[in-house]
């Protein structure tokens, strides 16, 4: 019994010193996305100013813009919900473009409902 109770703290261990390593290596890989998103894959690169407190310094050769002038915006009022007399649609969500390099067809959207009004006015190119 005593030998079954040393091997077992001593897989504890190992387990804890495992989870240790794994939690670190997270960390270093977020500061590598970190890094490689504010700054560039080249290190060596000259920095300049962003112009935004929390963003720090950028590659000199990057523009700071606004999203308003790279790309159209069409902000929906259709909730995400479901209802039985609506019609189904697919929501492209902050979360779908954060995660993605590209937005297509294949992506999982979230599915809800909309009216034939809601839908219109998309297909109008109407909405502001």
């Amino acid at each position: 019994m005593r030998f079954l109770d040393w091997a077992n703290g001593r897989l504890e261990r190992a387990i804890r010193a495992k989870r240790k390593v794994i939690a670190l290596l997270n960390e270093q890989k977020q500061a590598i996305i970190h890094r490689a998103v504010t700054r560039g894959l080249d290190p060596s690169v000259p920095l300049k100013p962003s112009g935004i407190p929390w963003l720090g310094d950028i590659p000199q050769h990057w523009e700071v813009r606004k999203v308003r002038d790279v790309a159209d915006l069409i902000v929906s009022n259709v909730d995400k919900h479901s209802r039985a007399k609506e019609t189904g649609v697919r929501l492209c969500n902050y979360v779908d473009v954060y995660k993605n390099d590209t937005i297509h067809e294949r992506l999982a959207f979230m599915r809800a409902t909309a009216t034939i009004d809601e839908i219109n006015k998309f297909e109008s190119g109407k909405v502001m």
